[in-house]
């Protein structure tokens, strides 16, 4: 019955945020580049969520029909996914002795409407949108992803960016773990999300991070996550 439940709720989530993007699509400076919701099937009490700030929308993406789904992918696509993100993410599991963690995971975001960057001066930016709709649609979809990882029940979170973790963390409560080789960026930090015990990394792609602080990386997520699946 709890995957069932999880189920249930998974279907109305993809429901209730395709009638959002059709209702607001076209008020959308970003509304070419379509929504994403979840890797794969949904699953009561998996090992990890892996969560984003919001799905990406690449030049390889320009000109096609807008990204659209009514429900959940039939496989995951973790295993085998062959962008720079996901490329980046299963190498760094791999390094960490961590890969069938990673393929067993499941992959959201806090909100699931793309583009091609949040906040940052570029085409297609989110932040490029009017506030007041941005604001809506984000809190709708944080709405969504906060009761589907309560009824998922999931050991444990990982976010990929600080920015996002702390943002989003419980009562905004957050340990720094570890630093970049420099000293000079948090490189790892800890807290819990929504009730669950959480991570947030340094964005693999998206904060010009060294080869070196990748390495540190999957070495401290080796250790921990290996400590945690056996505790």
């Amino acid at each position: 019955m709890a995957l069932q439940e999880v189920q249930d709720f998974t279907r109305g989530m993809y429901a209730r945020v395709t009638s959002l993007w059709t209702k607001h699509r076209h008020d959308l400076s970003t509304g070419e580049c379509g929504y994403a919701l979840i890797s794969g099937p949904p699953q009561y009490q998996p090992k990890l969520i892996i969560i984003g700030e919001n799905p990406g929308f690449g030049v390889e993406d320009v000109g096609l029909a807008a990204h659209e789904e009514a429900t959940w992918p039939d496989t995951s696509y973790l295993p085998t996914a062959n962008w720079k993100l996901a490329n980046k993410l299963r190498a760094m599991f791999a390094d960490a002795g961590l890969l069938r963690l990673h393929n067993e995971a499941i992959m959201t975001n806090f909100h699931f409407f793309k583009s091609g960057s949040v906040a940052k001066d570029e085409p297609r930016a989110w932040a490029d949108n009017d506030p007041k709709l941005r604001q809506t649609l984000e809190q709708a979809c944080v709405t969504e992803l906060r009761e589907f990882i309560r009824l998922s029940e999931p050991e444990a979170i990982l976010v990929l960016g600080i920015g996002a973790f702390e943002r989003f963390a419980d009562n905004r409560c957050v340990t720094t773990e570890e630093k970049d080789v420099k000293g000079g960026r948090r490189l790892i930090v800890s807290g819990r999300l929504f009730g669950v015990p959480a991570v947030g990394i340094m964005h693999p792609t998206g904060s010009q991070i060294a080869n070196s602080d990748i390495a540190k990386l999957s070495r401290w997520l080796g250790t921990h996550f290996t400590a945690h699946t056996a505790a």
